[in-house]
Parts: structure tokens; sequence; C-alpha cells
């Protein structure tokens, strides 16, 4: 996907994926072995939304990448399953995305290179311990038949973007 890169090595080989209703909420965790724990504290996210900036902020932190997860189910109730790439046009998707150095984050999009964040939130924790990370998102209470599609993000091998180990849909019971 980036030239710059080398080719990334399947580090992570499965993901665990729990799923419990509970108080009016679905409670998803994702658990996965990871070799390394890749995560720091950094300031706040920017208020201006990357797409809408002209340039890139310089960062003295610009070759670190972190670990995150993220669950992607389609905005509209009862759609069929949109495509594995951010969903299209007709067929958007809401992305509860958690990134080891900044949280959660809910973002939304509807096609390849439309990802843009929301200023809502949502609770989300994650905890790595003897080469596991351990993520649990609070996810409203979706219906049964609702198509879900999960994606980790191992920094270490510089994933980002578009770069990740993803599923294809998976259909929550």
């Amino acid at each position: 996907m980036y030239d710059t890169d080398e080719p990334a090595s399947l580090e992570i080989a499965a993901v665990d994926v729990r799923a419990v209703r509970a108080n009016g909420k679905l409670l998803v965790q994702m658990s996965w072995l990871d070799p390394t724990q890749d995560s720091a504290v950094l300031p706040e996210v920017p208020n201006t939304p990357p797409e809408t900036r002209f340039h890139k902020l310089p960062t003295e932190a610009e070759d670190r990448f972190f670990d995150a997860a993220a669950i992607m189910f389609p905005a509209k109730p009862g759609a069929v399953t949109p495509s594995l790439q951010m969903g299209d046009p007709d067929d958007p998707v809401h992305i509860y995305y958690w990134n080891a150095a900044r949280g959660p984050m809910l973002m939304e999009a509807a096609g390849r290179g439309t990802t843009k964040r929301t200023k809502a939130t949502f609770a989300a924790h994650g905890d790595y311990d003897r080469g596991r990370w351990t993520v649990v998102f609070e996810l409203p209470d979706l219906a049964s038949g609702t198509p879900l599609a999960f994606a980790i993000w191992n920094g270490s091998q510089k994933d980002r973007d578009g770069r990740k180990y993803f599923s294809v849909w998976q259909v929550l019971k």
C-alpha cells in the first residue's frame, strides 16, 4: 500500500471478538496477541480535521505508529453490506475507532477516502497485558442481523490508514 514500507509479516494471526448486550448497549471486546505495545501519550487531537488542513502539521513523532482497533457497521439500519472500503455513497458506515495513543474516536464514511471524524465520542477501554491487547467498545444496541467488520492496526509494522488487518463482514446474532 505504501511503496516506502517493507511488506508486513503476519504478526497478528487472529482476533478474538465477543459481544454482549447490557443496559441498552452492545459491548464488544476485541483481544489479540501483539508482541509490542505501540502506544504513547500525545497531545489532544487538533480541532481542525485533517481532511480540511492544507498542510500536514510537522511533529517530532512522525515516525511513530500506534496500535489501534475499529468496528465498522452500516449507518442505515437494515442496509445490505456496504463496501469494506469504508462503505459507499448509497450505504455509508459508522466506524468506532480506538487508538492506543489517543483513545476512542467516532467516524463516518461513504467510500474510500471519505472517512471523517465526528464530534461524537463513545466509551472504550484498552489494556495491554503480557503481550495481549484487550479493547472493549460500547456501541449502541444494534439489531440482530447487523453486519460488523473489524480492523486492527499494528504500530510496529507502521500500519495506518488502509494498511491494517481487517475482517470480512460478520453478522451480529
